[in-house]
């Protein structure tokens, strides 16, 4: 038998750029996950697949990328660089658990949950396995590293240690204590829940009100109600939007003539779902600033599934300068980084406007639309395996609730756990194996 020829060592610049590129394309996968313009396989094909082949360049490494580029990523000011080194130092035993362990029982609370959203994402089966291992090396203090990564892929955790973290002085845990009930059986999760509604932290009340209402638990509901008002920025008028009856909608059009509640009350305008919301939203148009308009067409589209691009009803953007600034009128402390809502499609509002007079007729007044289809499982199966990316997170929510979290992606997670929770989905829905809820959460 011939003798094997050694193995070759990788390149290191190979080793380093793999580094660089990985940490460029997690902060893009990132922000891919409220892109407006990609769906799920688009995210994967331009982003995820090249990712996941950076991550596999610098395992490559092995005990050399470990001592000098994984060890002083952990103490890294670049939130990219942390996850990225967390990630792939918990799927390198040994040298690479050595280091990470220690890392993980002295994080500081304000970085913790940088660690948290590496570790979360490793989620087939041999990356569990490794998390498996390094875990059982901390003892007690596995417990927030597990509860966070069991309940991000929608697997219970146990209660045990769910109650720990409820009773902790830090309202991290507190929060991820109660957003973890959401994958408890109801009565369970009902009973838990109801001691963080009026917790100190408006965050730790938040996600006891999220998991409260998808277990349909009507102190939750009374409890989202003053944060619509009152805490808009938590994603209650989200909630709201999505579960209210038809005599609760008042609650969300009305927030849109308050200032203070205007920007997240239009941003979760879209998910109302009715004629009325849409109307709302070109009135909208008609009267508000750029960042605003496109909001607000944004919304539009979410309730009649119009496609500004592919209808031709996007206007024009402005040119950019033919002439650079001069050094006087440049801002050097300006965010050159577009936001989410800055990229939205700027709408032609008069064709718009033509357009919907045309369209409104076939939309009736009592029935709530998810991109121009009436509810029901299947449109929200569909918006959730092909629609836009930014919407998902919300109507993943919806679908929880709806089928009293029965059905539960992880819009969050990369492609495979996401396809496979869709399928488990898709199979319950089509089986009537999971019940759905076709009218809100009140009348």
């Amino acid at each position: 038998m011939a003798p094997q020829p050694p193995a070759l060592a990788p390149l290191w610049e190979v080793v380093e750029t793999s580094f660089d590129e990985a940490e460029f394309l997690w902060r893009s996968w990132e922000a891919g996950l409220h892109a407006h313009g990609r769906n799920l396989q688009a995210t994967w094909f331009w982003t995820e697949d090249r990712l996941s082949g950076a991550l596999d360049g610098v395992r490559l490494g092995g005990a050399r990328v470990v001592q000098e580029l994984l060890m002083p990523a952990l103490n890294s000011p670049h939130v990219w660089e942390i996850q990225v080194a967390v990630h792939t130092l918990a799927q390198l035993p040994g040298l690479g658990h050595e280091v990470l362990r220690p890392a993980l029982r002295m994080a500081k609370p304000h970085r913790r949950w940088l660690f948290q959203r590496a570790l979360q994402l490793l989620t087939t089966p041999a990356q569990l396995a490794l998390t498996h291992k390094l875990l059982s090396g901390l003892g007690t203090d596995a417990a927030v590293w597990r509860v966070s990564c069991r309940s991000f892929r929608r697997e219970p955790s146990l209660v045990q240690e769910i109650d720990r973290l409820a009773q902790s002085a830090l309202a991290d845990d507190r929060c991820l204590a109660f957003r973890a009930a959401r994958c408890l059986p109801p009565p369970v999760a009902r009973k838990f829940v109801l001691s963080g509604l009026n917790d100190s932290d408006m965050a730790v009340v938040a996600a006891a009100v999220e998991s409260g209402l998808i277990h349909g638990l009507p102190a939750a509901w009374q409890r989202c109600q003053g944060l619509v008002a009152d805490h808009p920025e938590c994603g209650a008028p989200f909630w709201w939007a999505c579960l209210a009856g038809t005599s609760d909608r008042k609650l969300l059009t009305s927030a849109l003539a308050n200032a203070a509640t205007f920007a997240p009350a239009l941003a979760a305008l879209g998910f109302l779902g009715t004629r009325e919301a849409a109307d709302l939203a070109l009135e909208t148009m008609q009267a508000q600033t750029e960042t605003n308009l496109r909001l607000a067409a944004e919304a539009f589209c979410a309730v009649t599934g119009l496609d500004l691009v592919a209808t031709k009803l996007a206007a024009p953007e402005a040119p950019l300068p033919e002439e650079p600034l001069t050094f006087e009128q440049d801002n050097l402390q300006a965010n050159l980084v577009p936001t989410p809502d800055e990229l939205l499609p700027l709408p032609d509002v008069r064709g718009i406007a033509r357009w919907w007079q045309a369209q409104r007729p076939r939309f009736s007044t009592d029935v709530r639309y998810i991109g121009g289809l009436p509810l029901s499982p299947q449109a929200l199966y569909e918006a959730l395996a092909h629609g836009p990316m930014r919407r998902r997170h919300v109507l993943a929510f919806e679908l929880a609730a709806r089928t009293e979290a029965v059905c539960d992606v992880q819009t969050r997670a990369f492609y495979a756990l996401q396809k496979h929770q869709l399928g488990q989905v898709n199979a319950k829905l089509i089986d009537h194996a999971a019940p759905f809820a076709m009218t809100g959460f009140a009348s």
